[in-house]
C-alpha cells in the first residue's frame, strides 16, 4: 500500500513537470531568473555562476503542487464530472452571455449556436424572469432543435457570474403526459358505459390517445371466434383527421410483428437504429403489406403489446421507444380490457332489460286492436326523429327501444280494446286512463329495482304523456289549480276531472316524439273506425286536422314539428319495410 501511494505521488509529480500548464506557469520565475543572471554576469562574469538558487524554488513549488494533486486526487476527478455529464452546465454573465463551458456542454452549445442563454430560451422576457428568480428555482423549457424538455435553473455566484444548470426531463414529461392520458381515459369510463359504447368505439378512442402521445400510427386486432384476428390500422392525415383502414384479417399462425408479444412475452419494443441495417430490422419485424401500404412511411420503431384478446402495435414514435412507453401502453390497454368487460357485462344486463321490455310490448300489442308491427314501427319512427333532433346518442338509443311501451297501460282495459263500437263519454274517459295505468305498471318496475334507471324513467314519461298536446289540450289532466303537476298515482278517473293537461315545455320531449310517431302510424293503419291513409294524406292531416282544426305545430311544438317535416319521407320507408 505504501509503495502504491509513493508511485501515485510520483505520477502526479511527473504530470506537473510534463504538463503544458506547468510550463506556462514558469513566467513566475522568468523575472527573478533574469535578474539573477544579470547579477551573476556583473559579479562573476557568468550567467550560471549560481544556478541552484533559481532551480530549487521551481522544484519546491512543483513538489508542493504534486503533493496537492495527490492529496486531492479524488476531488479533481469529481470536478471533471461536469465535462462528461450529458445535461449541460455552463457559466454566464448577468446579460446571459456564455463565458465558460467544457466537455459535452461546450459541444452542445457550439452545435446549436448558443452563445447566450437567450438563444436557448428564445425569449428575452423568459430570460429576465429566470434571471430574476435565480437561486436554483427551476423552470421548464422545450428546446425545439433537440425535441427535448429541460429543467433549467440559475445559481448566482455573484452579480457578474452565474452557473446555469440544465436537466433533461423529457422522459419525465413523457410519463406525465401518458399518465394524463390514462386519467383522461379512466374519467370517460362512466360516459362509455352510459352511452353503451361498443368495442370499436372504445378502440377508436384508444387509438386517438396513443396517436396523441407522439406515434404516427398503430394497428389493433381482436381475436375472432374462428381463431383468426380482425384488425384495423389508424393514422392521422396532414389535417390531423383520424384515418381508419378497412378491416384486415390475419391468420393466427402468421409470422407478423403483431403476434410477437404473444410469443416472447406480453410486450416487446424495438428501434431500427439499434439494428445494424434496415434489412435486419425488417427481417425481425416483417409487417403485413396492407399495413405498410396504409402507413406509407418507413417503420422506424415499434412497440407491440397484447392483453387478453386485444393486440396493439404502435409505430414511429418521435424519438426512441423506451421503458416509459411500455408502462403507458400497458396501462392504457389494461384499462381498455377492463372497460370492455364492464361494458360487455353492462350490455348483457341491458339486453336482458330490453328483452323484458319487448315482452311487455308484445303483451300490449296482443291486447290492442292493432295487429302486426305497430309498436316496432313506433320504435323506428321515434329513433329517427330523436336523432334528427340532435339528442345525445344514449337518449336516441333508449327512445328507440322503449317507445313501444307507450300503450302498455292498455293491458289493464282489454274490454275496451276489443270492442268494435264507438266509445261513449264514459268509455272514452276510461280509455284515456291507459296513460295512468301504463305509468303505474312502470312505477312498479322502478320500485322493484330500488334505484334510478334512466330507460325506465323515460319509459314512464312516454307512457304517461304521449297524448299531451303542446297547446295544452290532450290527456291525462295532471296539473292542479296552483299549477302543480301531480304524480299520477291515483287509479280513480274522478281524481283527474278537475285537473288540467300539461302544455309546452312541461311535456317531456320523449313523450312528444313518441306522440308524433304513434299518431303517424295510427293514421297509416286501418282501424275499425277508419281506413288506412297514404303517407301524403297522413302528412296533410298531421299538418292540419280538418276534423278538429288542430295543427301539427299545436300538437307537437315548433322544434319537433320542424324536425318531422325534414324527415317525414323516411317515415314512409319505415312503414313500408315493417308493414304487416
Amino acid at each position: 500500500m505504501q509503495s502504491h501511494n509513493i508511485l501515485l505521488f510520483l505520477f502526479y509529480q511527473k504530470r506537473e513537470f510534463m504538463s503544458l500548464k506547468t510550463y506556462l506557469s514558469w513566467y513566475n520565475y522568468i523575472l527573478p531568473t533574469f535578474v539573477g543572471a544579470i547579477l551573476n554576469l556583473s559579479g562573476h562574469g557568468s550567467f550560471f555562476y549560481a544556478y541552484l538558487p533559481y532551480v530549487v524554488p521551481f522544484m519546491v513549488q512543483n513538489f508542493t503542487k504534486g503533493l496537492g494533486h495527490y492529496r486531492h486526487r479524488y476531488r479533481d476527478k469529481l470536478l471533471k464530472f461536469h465535462e462528461k455529464r450529458k445535461d449541460p452546465v455552463f457559466m454566464m454573465d448577468q446579460d446571459g452571455k456564455v463565458i465558460s463551458s467544457v466537455g459535452f456542454t461546450h459541444d452542445f452549445l457550439k452545435n446549436h449556436h448558443i452563445h447566450n442563454l437567450k438563444d436557448l430560451l428564445g425569449n428575452k422576457a423568459d430570460f429576465e424572469k429566470l434571471y430574476s428568480d435565480g437561486d436554483g428555482r427551476e423552470h421548464e423549457i422545450y428546446f425545439e432543435p433537440t425535441k427535448q424538455w429541460y429543467s433549467i435553473s440559475i445559481n448566482k455566484e455573484n452579480p457578474q457570474e452565474c452557473f446555469v444548470w440544465l436537466r433533461n426531463i423529457s422522459l419525465q414529461k413523457q410519463r406525465e403526459e401518458g399518465l394524463a392520458k390514462i386519467i383522461e381515459f379512466h374519467s370517460n369510463i362512466t360516459t362509455f358505459i352510459r352511452d353503451e359504447t361498443d368495442a370499436s368505439d372504445i378502440l377508436k378512442n384508444l387509438s386517438k390517445m396513443i396517436l396523441s402521445l407522439g406515434y404516427q400510427g398503430l394497428f389493433m386486432i381482436q381475436k375472432l371466434a374462428d381463431g383468426r384476428y380482425s384488425g384495423r390500422a389508424y393514422r392521422r392525415n396532414e389535417y390531423s383527421k383520424l384515418i381508419i383502414s378497412s378491416e384486415i384479417i390475419l391468420q393466427s399462425d402468421a409470422n407478423l410483428p403483431i403476434f410477437k408479444s404473444r410469443t416472447y412475452g406480453d410486450i416487446i419494443w424495438a428501434n431500427r437504429q439499434d439494428y445494424p441495417s434496415v434489412a435486419a430490422f425488417e427481417k425481425d419485424f416483417p409487417f403485413d403489406s396492407r399495413v405498410k401500404k396504409f402507413f406509407k412511411n418507413p417503420i422506424e420503431n415499434v412497440i407491440d403489446y397484447h392483453s387478453g384478446d386485444i393486440s396493439i402495435i404502435s409505430f414511429n414514435k418521435q424519438g426512441r421507444i423506451g421503458k416509459g412507453d411500455e408502462l403507458i401502453i400497458k396501462a392504457l390497454l389494461g384499462s381498455v380490457n377492463s372497460l370492455a368487460k364492464m361494458i360487455e357485462k353492462n350490455q348483457d344486463n341491458e339486453h336482458l332489460f330490453f328483452a323484458s321490455i319487448s315482452g311487455l310490448c308484445a303483451a300490449a300489442e296482443y291486447s290492442d286492436e292493432v295487429t302486426g308491427q305497430h309498436v316496432w314501427r313506433v320504435n323506428a319512427y321515434s329513433r329517427l326523429l330523436a336523432h334528427k333532433l340532435g339528442l345525445e346518442m344514449s337518449m336516441v338509443k333508449i327512445i328507440g327501444k322503449v317507445a313501444a311501451l307507450h300503450d302498455i297501460g292498455k293491458v289493464a282495459i282489454p274490454h275496451l280494446i276489443k270492442t268494435d263500437a264507438v266509445y261513449n263519454d264514459n268509455q272514452r274517459k276510461e280509455m284515456q286512463m291507459h296513460t295512468i295505468y301504463g305509468a303505474g305498471i312502470i312505477d312498479k318496475m322502478i320500485k322493484q329495482l330500488d334505484k334510478k334507471h334512466r330507460a325506465l324513467d323515460i319509459s314512464r314519461d312516454i307512457a304517461l304523456h304521449h297524448h299531451q298536446y303542446w297547446n295544452g289540450e290532450g290527456y291525462p289532466a295532471l296539473k292542479n289549480k296552483q299549477g302543480i303537476i301531480e304524480d299520477a298515482s291515483a287509479q280513480n278517473i274522478k281524481h283527474y276531472q278537475n285537473l288540467k293537461p300539461l302544455a309546452g315545455e312541461e311535456i317531456p320531449i320523449a313523450a312528444l316524439i313518441v306522440g308524433l310517431a304513434d299518431s303517424y302510424d295510427a293514421l297509416r293503419s286501418k282501424r275499425q273506425y277508419k281506413p288506412a291513409f297514404s303517407h301524403k294524406k297522413t302528412v296533410e292531416i298531421l299538418t292540419l286536422d280538418d276534423r278538429t282544426g288542430v295543427s301539427g305545430l299545436d300538437r307537437f311544438g315548433p322544434v319537433i314539428w320542424s324536425a318531422f317535416l325534414k324527415c317525414h319521407e323516411k317515415f314512409d320507408k319505415i312503414f313500408t319495410s315493417l308493414y304487416g
